[in-house]
């Protein structure tokens, strides 16, 4: 039974995903004050969390390439990403095997409320194996300080992890960020911190990240590398 379910499990969840996908791109307009000029109202609007574009743009102009390739394999993605922050995105992870594993993931951006976090979900699946893994993760940006640091929580069908990243800019074009990410397992309850250094180089049109850590127990046997890209228009 459970097999048989989760078919219609993973299909629900990449349906859930494309709906608040649409939610995230639609949400501002819908919540949009009819009212009188903002200008003349007397209380003052809440910071802008991220920036608001104004012009429109195409489908092409909207979708970025993103990928990592290193000691796992490669993983590709197709990212759309709408003007308020939202993102709807389908992908593959290929490695020496084959294909291991497809999936599509969902993105809200919080808008204008400085308290609410983002939220993604996600549905992928290993070709030919029964079962979906599903997973929801909301993360908060805390603003001020010179570390920007972001604290986020995920849950899956395989455990619980919290996370938090400190990112530094260490010139003009380079970034460095540091994640301490402790996984729980569904079943022993174990943490193990997992710790990933990243140097992010902005280059035209888009960025390139180099990755180096692993979990703390491994030790330097268990240290995995890799290199991602985050490119478009």
């Amino acid at each position: 039974m459970a097999r048989s379910a989760s078919p219609l499990l993973g299909v629900a969840l990449v349906a859930l995903g494309a709906v608040l996908g649409v939610l995230a791109v639609k949400a501002p307009e819908l919540l949009k004050s009819d009212g009188a000029d903002p200008a003349a109202k007397p209380h003052s609007r809440a910071p802008l969390t991220h920036p608001h574009p104004r012009k429109k743009r195409t489908l092409l102009d909207a979708v970025r390439f993103t990928g990592s390739f290193g000691s796992d394999g490669w993983k590709g993605d197709a990212t759309w990403k709408g003007q308020h922050g939202g993102t709807l995105a389908l992908g593959s992870k290929i490695s020496q095997r084959g294909v291991e594993e497809i999936g599509a993931t969902a993105g809200f951006k919080s808008h204008d409320w400085l308290w609410a976090p983002d939220v993604e979900v996600g549905a992928s699946m290993a070709p030919g194996q029964p079962g979906v893994k599903y997973s929801a993760k909301m993360s908060k940006a805390l603003h001020g300080g010179g570390l920007a640091p972001t604290v986020s929580a995920e849950l899956s069908n395989s455990g619980a992890s919290l996370e938090t990243s400190l990112s530094r800019e260490l010139r003009d074009g380079v970034d460095v960020e540091v994640d301490v990410k402790m996984p729980i397992s569904g079943g022993s309850r174990k943490a193990d911190v997992v710790v990933d250094t990243k140097t992010t180089y902005k280059v035209k049109g888009g960025k390139l990240v180099g990755t180096l850590g692993g979990k703390a127990s491994s030790g330097l046997r268990g240290v995995s590398y890799g290199v991602s890209y985050d490119l478009g228009p």
